[in-house]
């Protein structure tokens, strides 16, 4: 199986997100936050450094 992931930047928070019927839930989070949501090592670690990429 593989999983990709996209770094993507939010031009208006206040848009409305219309999420597929393969979805079933959206949240913006900080990275504290989303860390705790992620129970994976290694994606926590993608997003540490996705963090990391945007402060550039």
């Amino acid at each position: 199986k593989d999983v990709y992931y996209y770094l993507a930047r939010l031009n208006n928070a206040q848009q409305k997100i219309n999420l597929s019927n393969e979805h079933q839930n959206i949240s913006w989070s900080n990275l504290h936050d989303a860390c705790d949501l992620v129970k994976h090592e290694n994606l926590q670690n993608i997003l540490r450094k996705a963090e990391e990429f945007i402060k550039k």
